[in-house]
């Protein structure tokens, strides 16, 4: 029985020590963000990124009640240091709508809200320049395609960003600093989800 006990605790403390947090994000995207994120994941050693997209085309409030359902149902448990994201674009959402989610994220302090205008690519776009003066959609992609000229949604190389980050956070904030109209003005707080996972990546619990 010596040995049994002791092997149960010598268990217990093997899985403390492997312990990772979790972050898990609701992207609204099927393709860009959870291709971007994964790529992520590959860097941290103690943080573990799960994404969960819905399975039909979204919209913000369809992000927001998967996370709801996800956390309620017990699907997953927001254990210490864990976090609960939704990532989502301005695009074709109502302003009401978008609202519902940030309300949401005011809830918990493992809730966050990360909200692109007009979409998860103007992030992207950041890894190389400010994305200063973009006017519509398709200029934010014809810019992007200036620094990645065969760029798709779900194809692109995540590598040619990931040293990027650092240049990436500094040009959304600047951005972030100037906007006068979150709904109108084009801009994004991915910024604060990737700031986070740094964060919780240096953190030891």
């Amino acid at each position: 029985m010596g040995n049994n006990t002791s092997q149960s605790r010598f268990s217990r403390s093997q899985d403390i020590r492997s312990y990772k947090k979790v972050v898990h994000i609701f992207p609204e995207g099927k393709k860009t963000e959870p291709r971007y994120f994964n790529g992520l994941n590959k860097l941290c050693k103690n943080v573990r990124l799960e994404i969960h997209s819905c399975r039909k085309k979204t919209s913000a409030v369809q992000v927001l009640t998967l996370a709801q359902e996800f956390i309620a149902n017990g699907i997953i448990t927001l254990r210490k240091g864990d976090e609960a994201w939704l990532v989502v674009d301005v695009d074709n959402n109502k302003k009401e709508d978008l609202e519902l989610l940030f309300r949401w994220s005011e809830e918990s302090e493992r809730y966050g809200f990360a909200l692109s205008n007009p979409k998860f690519e103007i992030w992207l776009l950041q890894h190389f320049e400010l994305g200063d003066a973009i006017q519509s959609v398709s200029e934010c992609d014809a810019r992007l395609m200036r620094h990645l000229e065969n760029y798709t949604k779900a194809g692109f190389n995540v590598a040619k960003f990931l040293d990027k980050i650092p240049n990436a956070i500094s040009n959304a904030e600047i951005k972030y600093k100037h906007c006068n109209d979150w709904f109108y003005d084009f801009h994004t707080t991915v910024f604060r989800l990737v700031k986070r996972i740094l964060d919780l990546e240096k953190e030891v619990i």
